[in-house]
């Protein structure tokens, strides 16, 4: 149920923004600070596109870095070789010493005064004006009643579904802000009330992939088979391998952390790893497939699931030769020759590690890839009496990957 309508708060929001417009004409030539509270940089930009298109007032933009130590000292720079008559100051819910950033502005308010002689907006979100509040007080008792611009409830849904596109579309890449995800939380639940199904789920995968970059593992899983439910049910078979990719992913992570019961999370990777993989097979999807079945001969490594491995990095071989990358193809000729040491195929073994060593020499990948491969390659060739290339790449792969290990590791 529906608490409050979008025309309501569009209306609220051109009040506020008509507050905001006098405030900048009503303090020229001299100091003030006015909080704007915005939790959505989408929202931000579009208020700020239209103040730009209104105002009477030529102002000045101000963005600030994560790295901000000192806001005074930030602004001062910023202004220094020509006064604006106005100041608009975003992006301090990004700056990571927040706390610190609004201490030391409050203890050098009076140099606000002193140096500034135009208004100073300061767009904040939810979060940095509790921390104001705790943080700088003194600082903060300068400033006039709060403005506030606030997400119209068709454009939160319009929001939610885009990031829902995107997240889908670059889970790996996909980011959301600290702010926004707090603020989606509270406004889905206080604006909108119920979600359609699909969106739900989308949701709940968005807050299993925030959940997992944070490292919250259980909470991320629960997040993911509530999104799961859903897709499980619905035709869009892809989504659903994608959700099963980030499950594993989670419970790869649960093997890292939970080492004594490495083997069990192992498994359920296995498992929705091999779903995924056959979705985005019979989905076409040869990007993802490609992409998983590369985690899937990882987690059969670790799990020492040679046959099952033999099988599965031939297939990956096949695969990446015809669409992935360099990359993709040493990491496969990689899992062969483990494989091949493994049966005592010294020979073969040598051979599939230097097939890898010569793809990487040409691939852009980090020095991790070659250590490994050297390792195998030096195995191979002490079994094969080769001591002097054996001792050469094995010393070539401790000084690459940092190992501290004796001549009979191999």
């Amino acid at each position: 149920m529906v608490n409050s309508n979008s025309a309501d708060i569009a209306a609220e929001n051109e009040r506020s923004l008509s507050t905001l417009l006098r405030t900048i004409a009503r303090f020229q030539g001299n100091f003030s600070l006015t909080l704007v509270c915005c939790n959505y940089a989408s929202l931000r930009d579009a208020m700020l596109q239209k103040l730009r298109d209104r105002s009477t007032v030529e102002y000045q933009e101000l963005v600030l870095e994560p790295a901000t130590k000192i806001l005074h000292q930030t602004i001062l720079n910023a202004v220094r070789d020509r006064p604006p008559k106005a100041l608009m100051v975003v992006g301090i819910e990004s700056v990571v010493a927040i706390d610190d950033l609004l201490a030391g502005a409050n203890r050098s308010r009076d140099q606000f005064k002193q140096d500034f002689a135009f208004p100073v907006i300061l767009w904040i979100t939810d979060s940095v004006l509790d921390k104001f509040s705790r943080s700088a007080k003194d600082l903060k008792s300068w400033v006039p009643p709060l403005i506030q611009f606030t997400m119209p409830i068709d454009d939160l849904i319009i929001f939610l579904r885009e990031k829902a596109e995107q997240a889908f579309a670059n889970f790996d890449s996909f980011k959301l802000k600290d702010c926004e995800i707090e603020s989606l939380e509270n406004d889905l639940l206080n604006l909108v009330g119920t979600l359609d199904p699909q969106l739900q789920a989308s949701w709940e995968f968005i807050r299993g992939l925030v959940k997992y970059r944070k490292n919250q593992i259980d909470a991320a899983l629960e997040h993911y088979q509530q999104s799961l439910a859903f897709w499980q049910q619905n035709s869009q078979r892809e989504k659903r391998g994608i959700v099963c990719s980030q499950i594993a992913r989670a419970c790869n992570r649960q093997a890292e952390l939970h080492r004594a019961e490495n083997q069990k999370y192992w498994q359920e990777a296995k498992r929705y790893l091999q779903q995924s993989l056959e979705i985005f097979q019979q989905a076409k999807r040869h990007d993802l497939a490609a992409k998983y079945i590369s985690e899937l001969s990882e987690v059969l490594r670790l799990l020492q699931a040679w046959e099952e491995l033999q099988s599965l990095a031939e297939t990956a071989l096949k695969m990446h030769l015809n669409c992935g990358t360099q990359m993709q193809v040493a990491e496969d000729y990689g899992f062969l020759a483990e494989v091949a040491l493994q049966r005592s195929q010294w020979e073969k073994a040598c051979k599939l590690a230097k097939s890898a060593l010569s793809i990487l020499e040409t691939a852009e990948t980090s020095k991790k890839e070659t250590g490994l491969y050297l390792l195998l390659l030096a195995k191979a060739q002490r079994n094969l009496s080769q001591q002097l290339e054996a001792v050469r790449n094995l010393e070539t792969a401790k000084e690459i990957l940092s190992l501290k290990m004796k001549y009979n590791f191999i």
